[in-house]
């Protein structure tokens, strides 16, 4: 008996959807959705066809071999020729090197990044073990530089002759590593949000000006702290910063955070009492380098102008110098200065009075106990221990804010209200030393309370406690850079003068 045909609508087919296959559903092929999957609401989805290639053999394609002597990137923009001046300028005098005789592989094609305005916004420093490169002017190609290198399987290329700018990738990024864990946090002052440690380096991934910033602070701040490589640095300091000075003149947050990192550079082999000078014209009315008001809403902008603020404020205190005509107050009657004062102490000894668990101490020694606990430190300083340095550089603050208001007194002023001790300056100046003294942070050492240290130190009169704070002030140099030679100097000037009186005095009483 012959067979019926079957009716399409009743057919199987095995090109069906993959839903109706695997329910073993008939199937009619409708796209996107058949009908069945339309009915019962499910997902229709056909199968890809896939199309797999065997790999072609490697004996099929024979490496090709090439040797470069010259590996020019054209960019004929105006923009790409301006913002490559500065650093065609401080490496021109390089003298180009062949590469040496071998296969050498292609480079990749991100080996040089442009912007949409054809820029070049690959970093300073080409992070590649294997491959040192030099860069060189080619005056008869206007927007075109050339990138002359070598194949080096060592770790780097040194420099061929002194004064050159070190084009090593790993010296770029042992810098860069210095910045962030010894530069960064003592500027963030241990901010978890390290907004000039972190976001100053990942802005430099696309800003090769701010990076050269980053590497001029680097490097200078380097070479004030190691011997070892003081003369390498402080050529790669000068190199860097030549290259970053166009940053200057450069608008928005990101010149202005550069900004800001070229004028650390400046004043750290300064002593503080020069800081004054160089900070005037840069927080002046006229200066360029305070974030405007709509970059303090940024966390990069916040973090730069209470920075410079500090800077600011850590000048002040070391030169006991007040505010400018141009920005001072008007002058104020005896009323109105006591009123003043009494607000500023009140709301000063509030704080310390409400302040949150974090930012208290959690060790207080007094001078007694100190003394038996470190026999051989006879300075009478307390041991005070913080929890942070951020809750550390915030209770030293406010000790040298009632040490200047209590030493600026008003004379018609009652005795004042709270514990006895609160009200002594000599009690903050002990405070102050005694912070300096029991903790060994790299991240404490603000700007304000190395200030705030040189302030008091000068009212010290035992010889162990001049001891203990030339130590301190010698640990702040070799860890932060920053220069103190001449306040050192000035202190055991001071020191002596004092000595003098006293012994004086006691042949006179005698």
């Amino acid at each position: 008996m012959p067979r019926r045909p079957t009716p399409a609508e009743k057919q199987r087919v095995r090109t069906g959807c993959l839903t109706c296959r695997r329910r073993r559903r008939k199937c009619d092929e409708g796209k996107p959705r058949c009908a069945n999957c339309e009915v019962k609401g499910f997902v229709c989805k056909y199968r890809t066809d896939l199309a797999f290639v065997s790999p072609q053999s490697a004996r099929d394609t024979p490496a090709t071999t090439r040797q470069y002597s010259t590996i020019t990137f054209v960019d004929d923009s105006p923009a790409a020729a301006k913002g490559n001046q500065c650093l065609r300028e401080h490496s021109g005098s390089a003298n180009p090197v062949d590469l040496a005789e071998g296969d050498v592989v292609d480079p990749p094609s991100d080996t040089v990044l442009h912007d949409a305005s054809g820029t070049p916004t690959a970093p300073l420093g080409r992070y590649h073990d294997s491959l040192s490169l030099r860069r060189g002017p080619d005056p008869s190609q206007g927007g075109r530089y050339a990138i002359q290198g070598r194949l080096d399987v060592a770790s780097g290329s040194q420099p061929s002759q002194r004064g050159q700018v070190p084009e090593n990738s790993n010296a770029e990024i042992d810098i860069l590593r210095h910045f962030r864990y010894h530069v960064g946090p003592w500027i963030d002052l241990a901010d978890p949000d390290c907004a000039l440690g972190v976001q100053t380096l990942l802005l430099s991934r696309t800003h090769r000006l701010l990076q050269a910033a980053i590497l001029a602070l680097s490097s200078s701040q380097r070479a004030l702290l190691a011997q070892s490589q003081r003369d390498e640095d402080t050529v790669r300091s000068r190199h860097f910063r030549k290259a970053a000075e166009e940053i200057l003149v450069f608008p928005g947050l990101t010149g202005q955070a550069g900004q800001a990192l070229l004028l650390i550079q400046e004043l750290l082999p300064l002593g503080l009492r020069q800081w004054r000078d160089h900070l005037t014209p840069q927080l002046g009315p006229f200066g360029k380098t305070l974030p405007s008001p709509t970059a303090l809403s940024e966390a990069l902008g916040d973090a730069v102008f209470w920075f410079l603020f500090r800077l600011d404020i850590a000048s002040s205190i070391a030169t006991k110098a007040g505010r400018s005509e141009s920005t001072s107050f008007p002058t104020l009657q005896q009323s109105q200065f006591l009123s003043q004062w009494t607000f500023l102490w009140t709301d000063c000894q509030k704080w310390y009075s409400e302040r949150p668990i974090d930012a208290q101490q959690i060790v207080d020694i007094r001078s007694e106990e100190a003394d038996q606990i470190d026999p051989g430190q006879n300075s009478s300083f307390p041991i005070l221990i913080y929890p942070t340095p951020m809750a550390l550089a915030a209770n030293a603050v406010y000790h040298v804010t009632s040490f200047l208001l209590l030493t600026h007194k008003p004379r018609l002023l009652k005795a004042l209200p709270g514990p006895r001790y609160l009200t002594s300056h000599i009690w903050h100046a002990q405070c102050i030393a005694g912070i300096a003294a029991s903790n060994d942070s790299p991240e404490q050492w603000d700007p304000v309370f190395v200030a705030s240290i040189l302030l008091v130190a000068r009212g010290m009169t035992h010889v162990s406690q001049h001891t203990v704070l030339l130590d301190r002030l010698r640990r702040i140099t070799t860890t932060t850079g920053i220069n103190l030679t001449r306040e050192i100097e000035e202190l055991q000037s001071v020191w002596r003068v004092a000595r003098y009186d006293a012994e004086w005095d006691e042949q006179d009483c005698i």
